[in-house]
């Protein structure tokens, strides 16, 4: 039937009854499958409408989950997030669920963390997980059991619950190795690389790099992987400070990137390039690379990865306005979404700004704030790399190269007048710091400037 205003339709609808109403979608549904066989992507969403609609529930499952991922791959990252909640809460609050049904409630939510990982709701991914742990651990095939574990170790990780993360991830490890299971040991591998960088592990998060990106080679179709595996790995070379090993995996993710038509992997590759300049120094390229990452793609944790290397770079570039702006979108929309491992970087680069800008107080309270947490959660490398930094501004105050204007002296003159006596001790013992916690964990960019400044104040 054809109706010329959506009511007459809507009035018509609802004046069926449901099970007359289940028959003519359940018909639809088969008569598409029937008619359109050969072009069924096409038609994902109408189906897996049809069928939620009509009485085989199962097939519903299918086709939603087919267009989540279809959605996906399409950066409509709202929509596939619809389809993965409308094929969860179909199936979720059954009663007494058979174990095919377990496998797909499972199915649905694997597949439903790369758009929770792509627009950063790490929050929300979390909560999802661990509301399903036990259904995941009940499963009899553990392939499903292993990437569940996977997956709530990478939401803890990004969460900045590292420890937690990484024991999950090594129990995903464990059951892949036990299974001989390449998938679970290649995701496994590659968010233990950005877990183990975090937590200041550089050779060990190197290590796990190079195992994923062999598997990823085997996996060749899993692009996901892939892009974990090499992005990871980047990452970790640049907190080694190794510029030449981070230019090679940029280039190459680049070029995959390209080849595959991936804009992830584009993005994630300017980003790592980006870094092989910031660590050489070269700000005015690492910028350029950033603004590449952040304008070729739209997916929130993707675009803000850039947008906190981009902040970085205007802050050490001494562009303050253009790194106050960047930083501030990122943590707010940290906070809105949850996705701590760029929040709270964001903060602590956004709070150095309120210092150079004069609000040295506040600043100072929330640079020392921030450093407790990656103290108490583990985060070696940005321990140190934020004790250089408060070093750095205590070095200024001593050798009196900071503002100096007269509203900026007046207003911070309380602050001053306890900070500048101390000033010198205050700097060499953030330096002392970051140079012990680099030594310690191999991060050779950190160590040599911290070992510079230490000498200029020596000097």
């Amino acid at each position: 039937y054809i109706f010329k205003h959506a009511l007459t339709q809507e009035v018509v609808y609802n004046g069926l009854l449901k099970s007359d109403r289940q028959a003519i979608h359940e018909r639809i549904a088969l008569v598409m499958e029937q008619l359109f066989q050969d072009r069924l992507p096409e038609f994902y969403e109408a189906l897996g409408y049809h069928f939620s609609q009509g009485v085989s529930v199962h097939k519903a499952f299918e086709y939603l989950i087919k267009s989540g991922g279809k959605s996906f791959k399409r950066h409509a990252l709202l929509e596939a997030h619809q389809y993965y909640k409308t094929a969860y809460d179909l199936l979720s609050n059954k009663p007494d669920k058979t174990e095919q049904e377990r496998n797909i409630i499972i199915k649905i939510i694997l597949e439903w963390g790369y758009v929770f990982n792509s627009r950063g709701a790490f929050k929300d991914l979390e909560d999802l997980l661990k509301a399903n742990e036990e259904l995941a651990e009940s499963l009899v095939e553990k392939e499903g059991t292993g990437m569940f574990y996977a997956w709530l170790g990478w939401a803890l990780r990004s969460r900045e619950k590292l420890e937690e993360g990484y024991q999950y991830l090594n129990k995903a490890l464990t059951l892949g190795e036990e299974l001989k299971n390449d998938r679970i040991i290649g995701y496994a591998c590659a968010w233990l690389t950005w877990t183990c960088g975090d937590m200041g592990f550089l050779d060990q998060a190197v290590e796990f790099g190079n195992r994923a990106i062999k598997i990823s080679e085997l996996l060749e179709t899993d692009h996901e992987l892939s892009r974990y595996a090499y992005a990871g790995t980047g990452v970790a070379y640049y907190f080694r400070g190794d510029s030449k090993k981070a230019d090679e995996v940029g280039k190459f993710m680049l070029a995959y990137g390209e080849k595959v038509s991936d804009l992830r992997f584009i993005s994630m590759g300017h980003n790592c390039i980006g870094c092989m300049y910031y660590i050489a120094g070269d700000l005015t390229s690492a910028i350029k690379c950033y603004k590449k990452a952040i304008y070729i793609i739209k997916d929130t944790i993707y675009s803000n990865a850039g947008r906190l290397l981009l902040g970085m770079s205007y802050l050490a570039d001494g562009q303050l306005e253009q790194a106050e702006e960047t930083l501030d979108e990122i943590v707010r929309i940290s906070e809105e979404f949850s996705f701590e491992f760029l929040g709270t970087a964001a903060r602590s680069f956004a709070a150095i700004i309120m210092i150079a800008k004069g609000n040295l107080s506040k600043g100072e309270k929330i640079v020392l704030d921030v450093t407790q947490v990656w103290k108490k959660n583990g985060s070696r490398y940005r321990f140190a790399a934020v004790n250089h930094t408060l070093g750095k501004f205590y070095l200024q105050i001593f050798l009196r190269t900071g503002p100096k204007s007269l509203p900026f002296l007046v207003k911070n003159i309380g602050f001053l007048a306890k900070t500048i006596p101390f000033a010198d001790r205050k700097a060499e013992s953030c330096f002392n710091k970051a140079i012990e916690v680099s030594k310690e964990i191999g991060a050779k960019s950190i160590l040599g400037q911290a070992y510079l400044d230490l000498a200029i104040l020596h000097k």
